[in-house]
């Protein structure tokens, strides 16, 4: 692998509760996103100390 190649990471998350899957689908649906596209800025903002609103 080439030294300036990104690193991508997963991370899989088990046993939500279907209320907050739902919840998951239905933000970026209103925003015009896809669940993993919001997810990635979700996660990404909070590990930067951001503040995420609904």
């Amino acid at each position: 692998m080439a030294e300036d190649a990104p690193t991508v990471s997963t991370v899989m998350i088990r046993q939500l509760d279907p209320e907050v899957v739902r919840r998951l689908r239905v933000r970026p649906a209103e925003r015009g996103r896809s669940m993993k596209s919001e997810l990635r800025l979700l996660l990404t903002a909070i590990a930067n100390g951001e503040t995420v609103n609904g």
